[in-house]
């Protein structure tokens, strides 16, 4: 693979991403995607302060809680985007069901 003029951080996270099978990022599935652009957010500035800390393979990265991109996702109106909203919306149904204690869930 080239270089493509990355940082040495940013190598590592790459390098640590492929290692596990990773191609895109997405919250809460099973890969994860980069935006450059988010519609329907506040300033980056705002949506970095709601981040959520993660790491891979002791790199940390900061993501978007669920709740934002469900947000983003319909914000833009793109059928793709709306048509990720039930299995999205239900993740953090299911989620927010099982810290609360739901015995359902």
């Amino acid at each position: 693979m080239d270089d493509f003029a990355l940082t040495p951080a940013e190598r590592r996270l790459f390098e640590a991403l492929n290692a596990h099978g990773v191609r895109y990022l997405v919250v809460g599935l099973e890969r994860i995607d980069t935006v450059l652009t988010a519609h329907g957010l506040d300033s980056f500035a705002a949506e970095y302060d709601r981040a959520l800390d993660f790491g891979i393979d002791g790199i940390p990265i900061r993501v978007l809680p669920l709740d934002r991109i469900i947000h983003s996702k319909r914000s833009t109106g793109r059928p793709k985007d709306l048509a990720a909203l039930p299995a999205l919306e239900a993740t953090l149904a299911a989620r927010g069901a099982r810290e609360s204690g739901d015995p359902s869930s």
